[in-house]
Parts: C-alpha cells; sequence; structure tokens
C-alpha cells in the first residue's frame, strides 16, 4: 500500500517520475537522449572564448557528439514504434547506438581543457551530467534488453524501480518527514531498479547542469555565458 500511494502522488506531483504510465515511460527514457543532447554544446560554448588552440578539436568532437545523439534518438524512436517481435533485435542496435555516443562524448569531454578555472569549473559539471546520463541510458537499455528487449520490459524495469527517497523512507528520513511533511511532495528523481542499480530522471540532470551554471564567479566573461546558456537551459 505505502508504494502504491508513494507512486500515485509522485505521478500526480511530479509527471515527469518514470514509472507513472506506459507513455511516460517512453518519454522520459526518450527525453534522456533528446532533451540531454544541448547539455554537450555547452561543452564548446566554454572552451572556444578561452582557448583558440582547443577550439577547432572541440568543436568538431562536438559535431561527432551531436550526430550520435541524433542517431541514437533516431534508433530508439524505430525501436519504440516496432512490433513486439521486431523490437528485441533492434535494442540491440539502440545499445549500440547508445555505446557509440557514450565514446563521442568521452572523446569531447577529454579535449575540454582550458586554462581558465572557472569555466573548466562549469566544463567539469556539465560533462558530469552528460556522463551520468548516458550511463543511467545504458543501464535502462541493458535492464530492458535483459528483460526481453521490448517496450513491455522497459515498462516492467521502471514499474518495478523505487524511489530512493520512498526505500529509505525510515529512521532519520521518516523522523525528517515529521519535522517537514511537505517532504512526500518532493520529485523522486531518483530510482533505484530491481536489479539495484540506481538511476537518474532527466529533470534530475537539468538540475544539476542549472546549478552548475548558476554557480557564483567573479570572472564577468564566464558568468555571461553562464547567464546566456542559463536561459537556454532552462527553457528545456
Amino acid at each position: 500500500m505505502k508504494r502504491i500511494l508513494a507512486l500515485l502522488v509522485a505521478c500526480t506531483v511530479a509527471m515527469s517520475t518514470m514509472a507513472c504510465n506506459f507513455a511516460s515511460v517512453l518519454e522520459e527514457t526518450a527525453s534522456i537522449i533528446n532533451k540531454v543532447e544541448p547539455f554537450i554544446a555547452l561543452v564548446p560554448a566554454f572552451v572556444c572564448p578561452f582557448a583558440a588552440a582547443a577550439c577547432p578539436v572541440v568543436s568538431a568532437a562536438d559535431q561527432l557528439a551531436q550526430k550520435a545523439m541524433t542517431d541514437l534518438s533516431a534508433d530508439f524512436n524505430r525501436w519504440a514504434s516496432a512490433s513486439a517481435a521486431a523490437q528485441p533485435g533492434l535494442l540491440a542496435q539502440v545499445l549500440i547506438a547508445a555505446q557509440q555516443a557514450q565514446q563521442d562524448q568521452a572523446a569531447l569531454i577529454q579535449d575540454a581543457q582550458v586554462k581558465n578555472t572557472a569555466a573548466q569549473t562549469e566544463i567539469n559539471g556539465v560533462a558530469s551530467s552528460i556522463e551520468g546520463s548516458i550511463a543511467d541510458l545504458i543501464t535502462l537499455l541493458e535492464q530492458t534488453q535483459a528483460g526481453g528487449g521490448t517496450t513491455a520490459a522497459l515498462t516492467n524495469v521502471m514499474d518495478s524501480a523505487v524511489p530512493v527517497w520512498e526505500r529509505e523512507f525510515s529512521g532519520p528520513v521518516l523522523a525528517a518527514w515529521f519535522a517537514n511533511p511537505l517532504r512526500i511532495f518532493a520529485s523522486p528523481d531518483t530510482l533505484k531498479l530491481r536489479s539495484g542499480q540506481t538511476v537518474h530522471t532527466f529533470h534530475y540532470y537539468k538540475s544539476q547542469v542549472i546549478k552548475t551554471l548558476a554557480w557564483k564567479t567573479t570572472d564577468k566573461q564566464v558568468a555571461a555565458i553562464c547567464a546566456t546558456q542559463l536561459t537556454l537551459i532552462k527553457g528545456l
């Protein structure tokens, strides 16, 4: 009963949660692909103004990483719209595309090194969300593959997921809830899968990037870039 009530509250208050229904599971997984893509463009935005020599290399790596995410999105959509019989084979292609995107993103991040400490701090923060989101996506795809490779299998993976705040709703956390009952309305953006692995929603990574861009710095040039990029990310 506690799990049912928790999921009802989560789905009512925070529609971005992955485990609400079949449509939202697919939409949330797709958003990790489509909406995380603009995070990648943040990297050259903080490299090129401070490292002219590295800019062409990073810009080229950015184009490869962006293309990899576009290809991944197309493969995911093809899989999601296919028949149940065809989906397991197509999911294998999606996984390959996701792993290629992960490699291309890693290459981009490796090249993104600048001497400006404030700019590098922004790059590192954004890189953490890029790396985490694609890793979580691969985890979901692998668990879906293990469950049969269909969209129904993905739904089963997420239906069995437990929001971390629900799983830990005891002891000190329970005492904290009594101190602040409105905590129950928090969005469960961190989910524990049946496998024991932890994944996050797109909202989690968006929030992390926003925190990175909102970081106060005395470097006026970096602050100006942050302000511009923050507006774009908030609009996602």
